[in-house]
């Protein structure tokens, strides 16, 4: 019959520094195992746990013996509440538990595990094929070692230890519990040290006004071995008048998601004077582990710097400064300034909270624009990188240039350097601006400019003027004159009366109709403008015209405007017989200038807009048949500038020359392309799906400018050449053979006609022979 021993001492270990419940409690019983399969062979040994944990988190067992058959070995832990079977006939024919640590964690079960049993494993747990006393244990069988959590540890603790198969034995020599991440220094290393959670502390806005709103943070990172349950933090508001400020990891009041371990408290309302605070927190665990640290530093704002000295004060707050220059979300501020003076200075004053790390003070800049389109910028800091926030007090920008306060049309607030596009770079939390008027007078100021900037001798020309009026006081009785005699114009009056100018009565644009006298060579010419006010003030300024040189046909002049897009409206080049040199004109608005020609020598066609300087767009040339069929094309050929030569002029006659700028073609009555666009520089017979059919309509919309066309064979013929039916009776017969017979005999002439119908100069038999020739069916001479 085997004899029990209990362990008559008991020692306890309390590992965990300055924690009471982190204990280790041991005893080394020295009992031999006896190899029997009967109950009477368990050996056992119990520990009286007195001022251990009253709540356990953690618990771990060491066990010690030596055998010389482990597969005959079983041990059984029962607890206060419960039991668990931490081995039964394990190990095979190995021998002894060395130093066995049963511990949850480990990740070798003691069932697959190898005697001689030295290091870490996770218990047996369900009771299986216990042979010992007693047979019936007390309470839960527990599954895992943390079926004991939650549970006082304090009480009664006994471990059974049986040999249920004979021929082999043992001793028993040590075992201890470990509670709530203690370490027993007699077992095996363990898997891993305790550690204490922490965290790290933040803001949403770390630096506000007193009353202001910023929300907390603390990132927990738990603590280890064992892991640590039932997280806390809490942060010593006292400084700042919170008392003791509870963080939560609810979905709400954190980042949004519950149970990551990130703990906070949205909106928390800081009333504080102003300084800088540093405000200790504490994170806790279940285990009865903590650890304290500290949030950044918190900065109450003193009072944004007062709106500086100056008129009509324009206040702002939490207005921001977003993106680059004229997106879509930047602010538009209106200042609300009215009245007649002019400004001198601005000034600017204002506290700016930086939103986006990494952006510059620098870059927050406010454009103001005013009525006549200019701009200028205001620039309130120099500093680049900032953190928190800046104050500016009276920033003074002096204009180069005054203008009427009434005049701002916009203020925009805008980074220069976009650091977040789409979101704010920094916000002024409060921003001020006032102005000072101007105190010495100004004279009215004047631009001017013509309508062609190029135009030609005999040709008409606009002039325009934009008149900025004086200040201090305002100017009345504005007039403008230009000296236009380089152009031989003399002194020309300009209006702003809505007839003579843009349109628009009293909009300070005058300008009046005049004309380049004939004979003006072509080159550049300067002119003067001048303004005069009712105040005995004026203004001048100078721009320039140049003169171009003109085309022998002239659309606007000789041909009395616009010319038409197709041959029924074209204009018709008309004159005394002779060659035609040149076509000048103006595209306007993108369309085509379409004109009527005689090509009276087909092998000398040409026509050239590249040769003049007068040319100032990309052009395309297009000839057309007398029925407005296609004959040839040409996009580019020197340059940008097109020219059509001879490749597919056959036949004298009457044809339709049009110039456009790039991309505007013709189409048929389908609305299909008599012409393909591409290639480019290759005169071309008609290629397009509308090849074969007349000009319809015109698509796309082209440059447009000045040019002049350049042509080599176009000549104006007023009379036929060779008119057959010389006695004028309506037919050509013998009787008109007879008829200039009798004239070249020098008989009457009736009928008044040339009888030098060959036009070779000479009246004799020769035209007689042509007359018979040209009757019988023949070409004419």
């Amino acid at each position: 019959m085997k004899k029990t021993s209990i362990l008559a001492a008991v020692a306890g270990l309390a590992i965990a520094t300055g924690a009471a419940s982190a204990q280790v409690y041991s005893a080394s019983p020295g009992l031999q195992i006896i190899s029997t399969a009967t109950p009477s062979g368990t050996v056992n040994s119990t520990i009286n746990v007195a001022g251990g944990p009253s709540n356990v988190t953690d618990l771990n067992v060491i066990f010690q013996a030596n055998h010389t058959w482990d597969s005959d070995v079983d041990v059984v832990l029962q607890g206060p509440t419960g039991y668990i079977c931490l081995s039964t006939d394990n190990g095979g024919s190995g021998d002894n538990y060395l130093t066995t640590r049963f511990d949850d964690i480990s990740t070798v079960s003691i069932t697959s595990g190898v005697a001689p049993f030295n290091g870490n494993y996770r218990p047996e747990g369900t009771l299986n094929g216990w042979a010992g006393s007693p047979l019936t244990f007390v309470g839960t069988n527990y599954t895992t070692m943390a079926g004991f959590n939650g549970t006082n540890a304090n009480g009664a603790w006994t471990m059974y230890v049986a040999d249920d198969t004979g021929g082999d034995s043992g001793i028993w020599s040590y075992w201890s519990l470990e509670f709530n991440g203690s370490v027993d220094p007699v077992g095996p290393p363990p898997l891993g040290a305790p550690t204490n959670p922490t965290g790290a502390g933040s803001y949403s806005v770390a630096s506000i006004p007193s009353g202001g709103m910023t929300n907390f943070r603390v990132t927990v990172t738990p603590g280890t071995f064992p892991n640590s349950t039932g997280l806390g933090v809490t942060v010593n508001g006292a400084a700042v008048g919170l008392g003791t400020v509870l963080l939560v990891d609810d979905g709400t009041n954190d980042d949004g998601i519950a149970g990551n371990n990130i703990f906070g408290l949205n909106n928390v309302v800081i009333t504080a004077a102003p300084g800088d605070y540093v405000l200790p927190f504490t994170v806790t665990d279940g285990q009865a582990r903590s650890s304290t640290g500290n949030m950044p530093n918190l900065n109450i704002q003193g009072p944004p710097p007062a709106c500086p000295a100056g008129t009509q004060p324009a206040s702002f707050a939490g207005v921001a400064s977003f993106d680059a220059l004229n997106s879509a979300n930047n602010a538009h501020l209106n200042l609300g300034w009215t009245g007649t003076d002019a400004i001198q200075d601005i000034h600017v004053s204002g506290r700016l909270t930086r939103v986006t790390a990494g952006t510059f003070a620098s870059e927050a800049r406010i454009l103001i624009t005013f009525s006549d389109a200019s701009t200028i910028t205001l620039q309130p800091f120099t500093t680049t990188g900032f953190t928190g926030f800046l104050d500016v007090t009276d920033y003074v920008f002096t204009l180069p240039t005054p203008k009427p306060v009434s005049s701002i049309t916009d203020v925009q607030l805008y980074e220069s350097f976009d650091d977040a596009t789409g979101a704010v770079d920094s916000t002024w939390t409060a921003l001020c601006l006032t102005w000072n008027p101007l105190l010495v007078p100004i004279a009215p100021s004047v631009t001017g400019s013509s309508t062609p900037a190029a135009g030609f001798a005999g040709a008409p020309i606009h002039l325009t003027a934009n008149v900025t009026p004086g200040f201090n006081p305002a100017s009345t009785g504005l007039a403008v004159s230009v000296d236009a005699s380089a152009i031989g114009a003399g002194t020309v009056a300009l209006l702003d009366d809505g007839i003579n100018d843009d349109g628009i009565l009293g909009n300070n644009i005058f300008g009046a109709n005049t004309t380049v006298a004939a004979g003006t060579p072509d080159g550049l010419y300067t002119l003067s403008v001048t303004v005069t006010d009712a105040q005995s003030r004026s203004g001048s300024n100078t721009f320039d015209v140049t003169v171009n040189p003109r085309g022998q046909w002239e659309e606007s002049i000789d041909g009395g405007g616009d010319a038409g897009e197709l041959p029924t409206t074209a204009q018709v080049i008309a004159g005394p017989d002779g060659p035609v040199d040149s076509i000048g004109g103006n595209i306007v608005n993108g369309e085509t200038d379409m004109f009527a020609i005689n090509i009276c020598d087909p092998s000398s066609f040409s026509a050239d807009p590249a040769i003049s300087t007068r040319t100032d767009f990309d052009t395309q040339l297009f000839l057309f048949d007398s029925n407005g069929v296609g004959v040839e094309f040409n996009d580019d050929t020197t340059g940008l500038i097109s020219r059509l030569d001879n490749s597919f002029v056959t036949a004298p006659g009457l044809y339709y020359i049009a110039i456009s700028g790039y991309n505007r073609d013709p189409l048929d009555a389908d609305g299909s392309l008599l012409w393909n666009n591409t290639p480019f520089n290759t005169v071309r017979a008609p290629d397009g799906p509308g090849a074969t059919n007349p000009v319809s309509s015109w698509t796309g919309t082209g440059g447009s400018g000045s040019y002049i066309i350049t042509l080599t064979g176009v000549c104006i013929q007023n009379t036929v050449p060779c008119d057959p039916d010389v006695n004028q009776d309506g037919n050509a017969d013998q009787g008109d053979v007879d008829y200039l017979v009798n004239v070249v005999a020098g008989g009457p002439n009736d009928t008044g006609i040339d009888p030098d119908f060959n036009r070779d100069g000479n009246v004799d038999q020769g035209d007689i022979d042509a007359l018979i020739n040209v009757v019988a069916g023949g070409a004419c001479p």
